[in-house]
């Protein structure tokens, strides 16, 4: 599995943010699974070569960090 990009950085404001990646000899009608611990990101879809999320505004001053976990079956 391939990512365009393995590290995103997004402003305070927060936003939807989408991915696309290539499966190498994937199967057909299986795609990846993907989640992550923190609480301000929700909405973590994986179809079809994209993978999008939505990161919640960040009222800290302070940098947030997390990982999103994806598999594939």
């Amino acid at each position: 599995m391939t990512f365009e990009s393995t590290n995103v950085e997004i402003d305070s404001e927060g936003g939807e943010v989408s991915l696309t990646y290539v499966i190498n000899n994937g199967a057909e009608g299986i795609d990846i699974v993907a989640a992550t611990d923190a609480e301000w990101i929700s909405d973590i879809v994986a179809c079809e070569g994209t993978l999008a999320f939505t990161v919640a505004k960040n009222k800290e001053q302070k940098a947030r960090e997390t990982r999103i976990r994806v598999t594939y079956p």
